[in-house]
């Protein structure tokens, strides 16, 4: 049954492949004609998604508020994909749902005086040689390209070769890099990610930084009690992320031997792990964000030391100090720019150090409350969305007035 899996989609993908290729010529002659008012963002995952809401969604709504017309196409839902991986082929099985619901997508929304693409036009789909890319450049009088991640080192550019199946499928191993060519203008999340993509990304007309933003007063200020005896550490995060916190786990069984906390894991799945220290599992949800996220009172963002993660855009850090919770975070990239050291957070250099780190935030709880105003004041002032906004329609204005 998993071999006609297989066997079905190479068949489906030639079909929609050779479908797409000629509506590419098609439009090579024909362009169509373009409303300005009109922005469209084409997203890959929708809510409750991070990238969806932090990237997309508020974005949207604030240019339909500001007299344009914008939507959000999302391509399936975190859940749709959670259920495929767990059955055989379960990426191929993501790919026969979402490729032609993404060409009928680059099709409605032909009219866009603007088009954003969120990380890359197809779910993990290296295949094809960019022909979506090429379709949505025939179409489309402004593309951009909106990215918080440094998807050429997560994809391995460089370090893979083709394989049988891989030149069936015509995969590009260098297709982020190479489908930047095609892009008029991107939306970087961090200035690491500008800095470093900028060969590919000089011809733009404009090059906008937009952090991943959070809701200025969500919520509640977190209120510490320096006299509480039980301290919360915590990580929030979803399951496919599960095991860069379980990564740590030894280090935070070392530094239970040495003082006593709980550990409170917000995910959508429980770890599997069993530990010397009390976990207290919270199921994720949406409409009780804020009072879970409350019950941290030292929230983890460990990172390995890799090129791809210091493309990371720090959502996990920003959402604790958005709510003065008091953050500890692996020192890579744009986490220096957020934390200051000993100040409103604690900064981990190398591996080694987490013990040791840890160890100092949990006999410092008497300065947690201070240090939260401070993490929340940080973000208030560059990581909000009302922080950013005059910025952002700066941006889509001037691409609007160019094209």
């Amino acid at each position: 049954m998993s071999r006609l899996i297989v066997l079905y989609y190479i068949l489906y993908f030639y079909a929609v492949f050779f479908i797409v290729k000629s509506l590419t010529l098609w439009f090579a002659l024909f362009k169509p004609k373009k409303n300005p008012n009109k922005i469209v963002y084409l997203e890959l995952k929708g809510p409750p998604m991070a990238g969806y809401t932090a990237r997309s969604k508020y974005w949207s709504d604030l240019l339909n508020a500001k007299g344009y017309f914008s939507e959000v196409l999302s391509l399936t839902t975190y859940q749709f994909c959670k259920e495929c991986m767990k059955k055989n082929y379960g990426m191929t099985r993501i790919h026969l749902a979402t490729i032609w619901k993404r060409v009928v997508q680059c099709l409605r929304s032909r009219d866009a005086a603007i088009l954003i693409v969120r990380r890359e036009a197809l779910i993990h789909n290296d295949y094809g040689n960019l022909f979506v890319e090429k379709l949505l450049r025939k179409i489309h009088h402004c593309l951009v390209l909106d990215f918080d991640d440094d998807l050429a080192a997560a994809k391995w550019e460089g370090q893979r070769t083709h394989s049988l199946y891989s030149c069936l499928m015509m995969e590009n191993l260098y297709k982020f890099t190479q489908s930047l060519k095609y892009y008029d203008a991107f939306i970087c999340g961090t200035s690491y990610l500008k800095e470093h993509f900028f060969q590919y990304t000089q011809h733009a007309q404009a090059q906008l930084i937009l952090p991943t933003c959070v809701p200025h007063f969500k919520a509640p200020l977190k209120k510490y009690n320096a006299d509480v005896k039980m301290i919360n550490i915590g990580w929030v995060g979803s399951s496919y992320n599960l095991a860069t916190i379980e990564s740590i786990f030894p280090i935070l069984e070392e530094v239970y031997k040495k003082h006593t906390f709980q550990f409170v894991l917000i995910c959508d799945e429980n770890t599997a792990l069993q530990q010397a220290f009390p976990i207290k599992y919270i199921k994720w949800s949406e409409e009780k964000e804020s009072e879970n996220l409350l019950q941290i009172d030292i929230g983890l963002m460990p990172l390995m030391n890799t090129n791809a993660t210091k493309g990371k855009s720090a959502m996990k850090l920003l959402q604790y100090m958005a709510w003065g919770i008091v953050p500890v975070a692996s020192a890579i990239t744009v986490n220096t720019e957020i934390v200051q050291d000993d100040i409103n957070g604690f900064l981990v250099y190398d591996e080694q150090q987490w013990e040791t780190v840890l160890l100092k935030a949990l006999t410092n709880n008497n300065r947690f409350q201070k240090m939260g105003e401070k993490a929340f004041q940080a973000v208030s002032e560059r990581y909000t969305f009302e922080a950013n906004e005059s910025n952002f329609l700066n941006f889509i204005h001037k691409l609007v007035s160019n094209n």
